[in-house]
């Protein structure tokens, strides 16, 4: 409720009054606490439904001050990023793409997600793949298709080597760049990766499963617009 917010928000000024500086990875136990009760209560993702988007931004300006400090501030944040971090800037990127259209801001955000996650989990993680994808579909947005598909094929690449090529997070992979294609109008190119996800999924899911469906209507639609 409002009061559990007012107290989120105290609890982070108090954190960025206090300058956060500590040598234990991670921060201290204040700060590692806060850290993990925004993580519990700022979840935002790109099915988060409409009627939850106002409890979550009236957490966003907490969130946004702690990654500010934690993440933004410079090469030399007062505290090591963590993964926790890493998640709740992702989150506020995905709501200030998703509910707010504010690609440019989700942009500087998702750049701010990756580098935490290559310098904390390395670059073959599948988190690693995801920052990868979201910078894609920022991208995809914004019309920038070659920066979408570099973006794209990044995260393809790893979730390949990661989860094998039979995945249906590499089929959802595929489908992305099949999306990015036929935006362009290289329908050849779009009809290869609709049909490489719809394989995978076919395989994996069955053929009564939605993504299977909405792959044949993707393919459908490109087969049209030749």
């Amino acid at each position: 409720g409002p009061g559990t917010v007012g107290v989120m928000h105290q609890l982070v000024q108090k954190c960025l009054r206090d300058a956060l500086v500590s040598d234990t990875p991670g921060g201290t136990d204040v700060v590692r606490g806060v850290r993990r009760m925004l993580c519990g209560r700022f979840r935002f993702g790109d099915d988060t439904p409409p009627s939850e988007w106002g409890r979550l931004r009236e957490l966003g300006p907490a969130v946004r001050a702690w990654s500010a400090v934690m993440v933004l501030d410079g090469p030399a944040p007062p505290l090591a990023a963590t993964t926790d971090d890493a998640a709740l800037l992702g989150s506020l990127a995905v709501m200030v793409h998703t509910a707010d259209g504010d690609a440019a801001d989700a942009l500087t955000m998702e750049k701010a997600v990756l580098a935490i996650r290559l310098k904390v989990l390395g670059p073959a993680h599948p988190d690693v793949a995801t920052s990868y994808n979201n910078l894609g579909a920022v991208h995809n947005a914004q019309g920038d298709y070659p920066k979408a598909i570099e973006f794209y094929d990044k995260s393809l690449k790893i979730l390949l080597k990661v989860l094998g090529p039979a995945h249906p997070d590499v089929a959802t992979s595929y489908n992305n760049l099949g999306l990015v294609y036929n935006a362009q109008g290289d329908y050849p190119k779009a009809i290869e990766f609709y049909d490489k996800s719809l394989k995978i999924y076919l395989k994996v899911l069955g053929p009564e499963h939605p993504s299977v469906a909405t792959n044949h209507n993707n393919l459908g639609l490109v087969y049209d617009s030749q």
